[in-house]
């Protein structure tokens, strides 16, 4: 009889423990399962904030479009690069764009009659006095940059006027060379004037002195 009984308790401590045993099995799986359906798993859109703010992508295109038709763009003058850049300075807060541009339209062609640089200062200076010995006064020695040392004796706008003084000036024994200079002219180019209805007695005011050539042209 008393063995009987061991063997029930011995058998109960048994199924207790195979119980306790398989619970934690348990909870140890479901650690690992998501808390959310893995199969419909929502995906997440980033949204403009054009939408946050109740407006619609399509209505704010539109909205780009209408602005981009009814934006004034102009194109002012026809200077020397120097002149634009100072003119754009003094138009600069008329437009939401500012540019100075080079006009492929418009070209200035001079035409440069020079004595050559020597390689010494020293004689290029000998060489210019040599040049108003011969009763030649209106030159001038460039003291400083790209074309330092050259001797300048006339600026011509006329092709044939050049040709000849450089055939008088080599009839002096003269060293004489003739340069052609293309000189563009530039543009400013005001885009998406701030005040259109405004923009014309803007200009007025800041151009007192001279009337530029004022263009309306495409944004």
């Amino acid at each position: 009889m008393k063995f009987f009984l061991l063997l029930f308790i011995f058998f109960n401590l048994l199924v207790y423990f195979w119980a306790s045993l398989m619970k934690t099995s348990e909870a140890g799986n479901n650690s690992d399962v998501p808390l959310y359906n893995q199969a419909i798993l929502e995906i997440l859109h980033v949204v403009p904030s054009t939408i946050i703010k109740g407006t619609s992508p399509i209505k704010d295109n539109k909205n780009r479009e209408q602005k981009k038709e009814s934006a004034l763009c102009l194109s002012i003058g026809e200077y020397e690069k120097d002149k634009a850049v100072i003119v754009g300075h003094s138009l600069a807060g008329l437009s939401e764009y500012l540019f100075v541009i080079p006009n492929d339209t418009v070209v200035k062609e001079r035409y440069w009659l020079f004595s050559p640089a020597e390689k010494r200062w020293q004689d290029s200076v000998k060489n210019a006095s040599s040049i108003r010995s011969k009763g030649i006064s209106d030159i001038w020695l460039i003291p400083k940059g790209k074309d330092k040392g050259k001797v300048s004796l006339g600026l011509y706008s006329r092709q044939s006027k050049a040709e000849q003084k450089l055939q008088e000036l080599r009839g002096m024994q003269i060293n004489v060379e003739l340069s052609n200079l293309t000189e563009k002219k530039y543009s400013i180019r005001l885009e998406n004037i701030v005040k259109p209805n405004d923009i014309f007695k803007q200009l007025s005011l800041r151009f007192e002195d001279s009337e530029p050539n004022i263009q309306k042209i495409n944004c």
